[in-house]
């Protein structure tokens, strides 16, 4: 989105920078490393929603949604909600089941 334009500039003016101006140049060096790796915790981010909306929507395997949802916790990026909807639906089918016996 918006931020993605803002950084995505970065390299245009960076190019622009003096090179005799190091500080500058290893500055625009260390943001587009730092928006390399944040741009890829958003895609890692990403797929992962993915992957827990499609187990909360498709899945009735109480043993896949708990690695889903050990997943999700050992992410570094809040899944909380996601957590809490993979911890229900687990508690659901586990409830169905022993209604069952």
């Amino acid at each position: 989105g918006a931020n993605e334009s803002v950084f995505d500039c970065i390299p245009h003016y960076c190019a622009k920078v003096n090179e005799r101006c190091i500080k500058c140049s290893e500055w625009c060096d260390d943001m587009k490393e730092e928006w390399a790796w944040l741009k890829a915790k958003y895609e890692e981010g990403r797929k992962l929603e993915e992957k827990v909306d499609k187990t909360l929507a498709e899945s009735e395997d109480v043993e896949y949604l708990g690695k889903i949802k050990k997943e999700a916790k050992r992410s570094d990026l809040a899944f909380r909600e996601r957590v809490k909807a993979l911890t229900e639906k687990i508690n659901e089918i586990n409830n169905d089941d022993s209604d069952s016996d």
